[in-house]
């Protein structure tokens, strides 16, 4: 991840950030995505949405991160964004029974 590579000064804030503003981009797309996706179960959207949305601010909060040199905010919105990805991975497991 890039973020980690940055935590350990491998790559510079400017790469870190723009892949950040990348990846923010493409979530902020996927809400329609999640709309059509779990259509078929309005609680599963509920917490795919909600999930989603934790994903983006944590992103927010990586990049602020980033730009103020907070390595130890970023490393544990590293840890947040981890477990916001498994739970998407679990209620796409669901909507797939």
């Amino acid at each position: 991840m890039v973020v980690e590579a940055w935590t350990q000064g491998t790559i510079p804030a400017a790469y870190a950030r723009r892949t950040l503003e990348t990846a923010r981009d493409t979530f902020e797309q996927e809400d329609k995505s999640i709309n059509e996706l779990f259509d078929a179960s309005p609680e599963l959207r509920a917490d795919a949405f909600n999930s989603l949305q934790e994903l983006k601010q944590s992103i927010l909060r990586m990049q602020k991160g980033i730009e103020q040199s907070n390595r130890g905010q970023v490393e544990a919105e590293i840890g947040k964004l981890k477990m916001e990805i498994q739970v998407i991975k679990s209620l796409l497991l669901k909507l797939g029974e």
